[in-house]
């Protein structure tokens, strides 16, 4: 039986894919296991970006409401220990050091859109559409504070009270989302979203993103201005600072020193150009001179 959750680490990038697309990538408690033991392993490689994905057309249309159906003597304990996965899960993709990004096909339902808004990053084809309808099945919402914080509480509350669907472009036009591409080139344009975190260094950006997710529910500017001072002073001090300033520094001094050399060979262009002009109005000259003492 091929694993529900795949995690593999290539070139710096800890891919975690959703691999039950025979279900729609519903999540049952074998697959929130999968989801953990790939995260934890994805803590111990230190990549540079972790990307959660889903197999097939749907990123996850939720929970499997199936498995809810088989209820045992220790029901609402195995169901408490579930949730309490859930929970860690978006815990882990949202408060990590490490940036984190969703790539977002199809339906994300449910628990589904919670685990796509978790992540640093969530970047979408146009086939995505969002619902947060837990009410339909009898449910309250999981990821509530990522729901609010992003949609705000009215929206929120409009999204979950009347099961209304959030397309694509509707949540990109709200901001809950990074970007939208056609569903053929997604996986090109994600990929190049992520080369450009690999090129940058990763403390500071770990750094950066603790502190701007203090940002989003700091009480007060002053508060976040201490938080941002502190962090600074983390990143002065580091070794990654001094070897990307140096290089920084360095890069520069060549980037002048060829502009430099250009604005020299443009000059000397100029006084060899110059210098042909007035020597061709010279030979002009001499040859109208010597024409006209021909002619006499």
């Amino acid at each position: 039986m091929a694993d529900l959750v795949k995690a593999k680490y290539e070139d710096g990038v800890f891919w975690i894919t959703l691999n039950r697309a025979v279900k729609l990538n519903a999540l049952n408690n074998e697959m929130i296991r999968g989801l953990l033991s790939a995260l934890e392993k994805a803590m111990d490689v230190n990549p540079r970006v972790i990307v959660l994905q889903g197999e097939g057309e749907h990123f996850c249309v939720g929970t499997d409401l199936e498995e809810l159906q088989n209820h045992t003597t220790d029901f609402l304990l195995e169901r408490k220990q579930v949730l309490d996965g859930i929970s860690k899960i978006l815990e882990m993709l949202h408060e990590n050091p490490i940036p984190t990004m969703a790539i977002v096909r199809g339906s994300a339902y449910g628990v589904g859109m919670a685990l796509a808004l978790a992540p640093d990053l969530t970047i979408c084809s146009e086939t995505a559409v969002f619902s947060a309808a837990y009410a339909k099945v009898g449910i309250t919402p999981h990821g509530s504070y990522l729901l609010t914080r992003l949609l705000g509480e009215k929206r929120a509350k409009y999204l979950v009270f009347t099961a209304a669907r959030l397309t694509a472009p509707e949540a990109l036009k709200m901001g809950v989302i990074n970007k939208v591409f056609s569903d053929d080139e997604l996986e090109i344009r994600a990929r190049e979203i992520i080369g450009s975190i690999r090129k940058l260094p990763p403390q500071a950006l770990s750094l950066a993103k603790e502190v701007l997710n203090y940002a989003a529910t700091a009480p007060s500017l002053k508060k976040t201005l201490e938080f941002e001072t502190l962090f600074q002073t983390v990143a002065f001090t580091s070794s990654e600072f001094k070897e990307v300033l140096s290089q920084f520094l360095e890069k520069s001094k060549e980037t002048d020193q060829a502009k430099e050399k250009e604005k020299k060979d443009a000059k000397r262009e100029d006084e060899e150009s110059s210098s042909k002009e007035s020597d061709e109005k010279e030979s002009t000259k001499n040859n109208a001179t010597n024409s006209e003492q021909t002619n006499k």
